[in-house]
């Protein structure tokens, strides 16, 4: 919000929105009217869940393209130009690069919203592999740098211990 890009899920009667349509204006440039009152946490669960996972893809093929001794910010213009492009490239390629973890969402946030999604699957009957995977990495990620990090830090999680030789042992 603060650099004014945020997107609003907005929900509700549209009267009401009327109402406060110049206060969405200035908080939310960018607003998607998802239905009536209670109706925009399914929208906004299912964009979390795809971010999570490109988020997490990113930082694997950052960690993967670090080992390989890959020129980093070659490898991130590259990946942006590619069919594999995703905005996480742009709002977190460069943290994650520089190991900057200032919060922009902290890592707890993210969990905390896994969790809600996984909770929901669960009374679906839906299964959510990658979610899973991610709700994972997320705790790890927690155990190892703390919850009020950046969610880009999940990257430190995957890449490889500073312990280890490049042989694995």
């Amino acid at each position: 919000m603060r650099d004014g890009k945020a997107t609003a899920l907005i929900s509700g009667e549209a009267c009401a929105i009327e109402a406060v349509a110049a206060v969405l204006d200035v908080l939310c440039p960018q607003q998607i009217r998802v239905g009536g009152i209670g109706d925009a946490p399914e929208p906004s669960l299912r964009s979390i869940l795809i971010l999570q996972t490109n988020r997490a893809a990113l930082a694997e093929g950052i960690a993967f393209a670090e080992s390989l001794g890959l020129d980093m910010g070659n490898f991130l213009a590259t990946a942006r130009q590619s069919a594999a492009y995703s905005r996480v490239m742009d709002i977190k390629g460069e943290k994650m690069l520089a190991r900057d973890f200032t919060p922009q969402s902290r890592i707890s946030q993210t969990l905390k919203d896994a969790e809600l999604i996984l909770g929901e699957a669960r009374r679906l009957g839906q299964t959510l592999p990658m979610m899973t995977v991610q709700g994972a990495l997320l705790r790890a990620t927690i155990a190892l740098v703390g919850g009020e990090c950046d969610s880009a830090a999940v990257i430190e999680t995957i890449r490889p211990s500073r312990k280890r030789s490049r042989d694995g042992k």
